[in-house]
């Protein structure tokens, strides 16, 4: 079994618990951590099918039962791009860091990494927040230079728990 996550588990647990659909998520979640992939994946089937942002992200994080490395992480991120278009949070903070790190991706591209970390720091993913922060504060990535809004943001992610 491959696992991909690029997030804070605790801030998944977070939103899943805050979702419309949580005990089929929290249940799916549960399966997954027990390295019960096949039920975990049966269990949120029908959410992904309907393209469910958290559901999508859920799913993209762990392969299915006979999935190479290569289709896992096709899938992975194939389901994190719809997730984005759901305006999934956690979908942008990881896309951000593919984007910004070129893994998965066809090539590093620091702008887009700069608005995949906004759209997460606007949806409240701490670490999204310290990514964009430092990028505001710097004026990389494509971001303008605003070192009063990069030290706030930063701020708001260490008060969240980011160091």
């Amino acid at each position: 079994m491959f696992y991909r996550c690029a997030f804070n588990i605790g801030h998944l647990s977070k939103r899943i618990q805050a979702s419309s659909e949580s005990k089929l998520l929290d249940s799916a979640f549960k399966k997954f951590e027990d390295d019960n992939f096949a039920d975990g994946h049966e269990i949120i089937e029908d959410l992904v099918a309907h393209s469910h942002p958290l559901a999508l992200v859920l799913s993209s994080m762990y392969s299915l039962e006979d999935e190479s490395e290569e289709q896992f992480d096709d899938r992975h991120l194939s389901q994190l791009l719809a997730a984005s278009d759901g305006n999934e949070p956690l979908a942008h903070y990881a896309l951000g860091v593919y984007f910004d790190t070129g893994e998965i991706v066809a090539c590093v591209d620091k702008q887009a990494a700069c608005e995949c970390f906004w759209r997460a720091a606007e949806g409240g993913v701490p670490q999204g927040m310290h990514v964009f922060g430092i990028m505001l504060y710097y004026g990389t990535g494509g971001a303008e230079k605003d070192e009063s809004r990069g030290l706030s943001m930063i701020k708001s992610a260490a008060d969240s728990g980011v160091d």
